[in-house]
C-alpha cells in the first residue's frame, strides 16, 4: 500500500515492468533498439497500455499526448507534451498539474516495435506495450481480430465481463458497457500486443472497477488494497482504507464488507470526499448512467451492470445525502433462484443454507427483498419446489416487475399472479405463483 500511495503522489507514469521473452537490453524482431539511444521519436508514435497499472496512453506526432489510468490509487486522464531525445536516450513528459507545470524525466532502457521500457531513479522500470487494433462494438456483438494478428494467441482480456476473445481470434462483447483491453502473444517474440474493445461510450472510469471486488476473500482484498487496512469493523466484516482524495483520486474512504458466512466481498462502499471541487453530483450521474444501466425495477439512483437485473452481476446504488457508491451483490437485490436445489435432501441443503429451523428446511436470507425461503418436500424428503417470503418493506410492484423481467406472465386468479419458466405451458417446468397479500412467491416443479 505504500508503493501505491507513493506513486500516488509522486508521478503520472506509474508502471511495473512486465516480462517478454526477448532481453531489455536489446531490440526483439522488428524492433529498433535496446537502451543504446538510437531510436527515434517515430517509434514512440501510436498506442500503448500497461495492464499492471490500467494505463493507457496515445503519443501523437505533433508531439502531445493523451494518458488514461484507473486503479486504486487513481483515476484522471490528461492531455500533455512529449519529448524524446536519441542522443541521451531520455525521455520527458510536461503534465499540467493543479495549474503548473510537471516534468517528468525518463531514461529509456529499449524501444521495440511492440514495447517500450523507460528507467526512472523514484519509480524503476516501466513498460509499455502496443495497442495494435481498437473497436467499438455493441451488446452481445462479434468481431474478427484482424488478419495481421490472427496468428497470435489470445491471452485473456482485462475485463471478461465487457468482452473476451475465443482461439478462434473472435472477440465477442457481452452484457456490460465499458472498455477492455484483450492481449494477443506474438508466437515468434513471446511478447504481448493489445486490442483495445469498446462497448458502449469510451469514457473515463471515475474509480477503479470494484465490481470485480466482489466474491474476493480476505487475502484477495489485502492483496488489491494493502495488508493493513485503515480500520476494521467490530465484527471484523468491515474493512475500511483511506485514501487521500485529489484531482487525481476522488475516492476518500473505501468499504469492503464480507458475507458472514462465505467470508466473500458481498457489498463495496465507495465514500467520496465533501468538497464538491473533488468531484460533484453532475460528474457521478452522468459517469453511472454512461458506464451502467438505471435499473427502474429498484428506483431512482439504482444502475445495474447489464440490461436486466436479473442478468446483473452487481446493482450500483448511488447515496446522493451522504455522498456515497454502494456496489452490491446482485442478489442481494434479485429475486433468489433456488431451482437448482431440486432434488436436495433437507440434510444436503444444509451445507449451502445452514442449520435447519425446528428441524424443518427453512433459512433465512440475505437479502434486501426477501427474508426467508421455505423449501417443500416430496414423499422421498426430496426438494419439489419452496417459498420466499418477502419483508415487510419490499415494494411488491418491483417484485412483479422482477418476475415480468425473467419469466412468462400465464394468468392471474384469485389474487394470485401465474408465471411459467418458459415461452408456452407445454414447455415449462416451473409454476412461479405471486401472491401479493400474503408476501409470498411460490415456485413448482411441474415437468413431471
Amino acid at each position: 500500500m505504500k508503493k501505491v500511495l507513493l506513486y500516488c503522489i509522486l508521478s503520472v507514469l506509474t508502471l511495473t515492468f512486465a516480462a517478454c521473452s526477448s532481453d531489455d537490453n536489446g531490440g526483439d524482431n522488428g524492433g529498433d533498439n535496446g537502451g543504446n539511444g538510437g531510436a527515434s521519436s517515430a517509434a514512440f508514435v501510436g498506442e500503448w497500455y500497461d495492464s499492471t497499472q490500467g494505463e493507457y496512453i496515445v503519443y501523437k506526432e505533433n508531439g502531445t499526448y493523451y494518458h488514461r489510468i484507473t486503479n486504486v490509487a487513481m483515476a484522471y486522464e490528461e492531455q500533455g507534451r512529449w519529448e524524446y531525445h536519441p542522443s541521451s536516450a531520455e525521455y520527458t513528459e510536461y503534465a499540467d498539474y493543479f495549474g503548473q507545470t510537471a516534468v517528468y524525466d525518463f531514461k529509456v532502457k529499449a524501444v521495440t516495435d511492440k514495447y517500450f521500457v523507460l528507467s526512472s531513479s523514484r519509480l524503476g522500470e516501466n513498460r509499455y506495450e502496443k495497442v495494435v487494433d481498437s473497436y467499438n462494438l455493441q451488446l452481445n456483438g462479434t468481431v474478427m481480430v484482424s488478419d495481421a494478428y490472427r496468428t497470435y494467441t489470445p491471452a485473456g482480456s482485462t475485463n471478461s465481463r465487457i468482452a473476451t476473445i475465443g482461439s478462434d481470434g473472435v472477440i465477442s462483447s457481452h452484457g456490460e458497457k465499458g472498455t477492455t483491453f484483450i492481449a494477443l502473444l506474438d508466437p515468434s517474440s513471446q511478447c504481448k500486443v493489445w486490442v483495445k474493445v469498446t462497448v458502449g461510450d469510451d469514457c473515463l472510469d471515475l474509480w477503479y472497477d470494484y465490481v470485480s471486488a466482489l466474491g474476493m476473500d480476505i487475502t484477495s482484498v489485502k492483496n488489491l488494497l494493502g495488508d493493513i487496512p485503515t480500520s476494521v469493523s467490530d465484527d471484523g466484516l468491515g474493512l475500511f482504507y483511506k485514501i487521500t482524495p485529489n484531482a487525481k483520486q476522488r475516492i476518500e474512504n473505501t468499504g469492503i464488507y464480507l458475507n458472514p458466512k462465505t467470508m466473500k466481498v458481498e457489498q463495496v462502499e465507495l465514500m467520496f470526499p465533501k468538497e464538491l471541487n473533488v468531484i460533484s453530483q453532475v460528474e457521478v450521474e452522468a459517469y453511472l448512467k454512461s458506464r451502467y444501466f438505471p435499473c427502474e425495477i429498484l428506483g431512482d439512483g439504482y444502475y445495474i451492470t447489464s440490461e436486466k437485473l436479473s442478468g446483473s452481476e452487481a446493482v450500483v446504488w448511488y447515496d446522493k445525502e451522504n455522498r456515497s457508491v454502494y456496489i452490491n451483490d446482485a442478489k442481494l437485490h434479485a429475486m433468489p433462484d433456488f431451482t437448482m436445489y431440486r432434488g436436495y435432501t433437507a440434510e444436503q441443503l444444509t451445507a449451502d443454507f445452514g442449520d435447519l429451523y425446528n428441524d424443518k428446511p427453512i433459512f433465512y436470507l440475505r437479502s434486501f427483498n426477501f427474508d426467508v425461503v421455505m423449501f417443500s418436500l416430496d414423499d422421498n424428503g426430496k426438494v419439489e419446489g419452496y417459498v420466499l417470503g418477502m419483508n415487510e418493506t419490499t415494494d411488491k410492484n418491483a417484485v412483479k416487475a422482477m418476475l415480468d423481467e425473467k419469466y412468462t406472465y400465464w394468468q392471474s386468479k384469485d389474487s394470485r399472479l401465474y408465471y411459467i419458466d418458459a415461452a408456452s405451458a407445454e414447455y415449462a417446468k416451473w409454476l412461479i405463483i405471486y401472491y401479493p397479500a400474503n408476501e409470498t412467491v411460490m415456485f413448482t416443479y411441474v415437468a413431471g
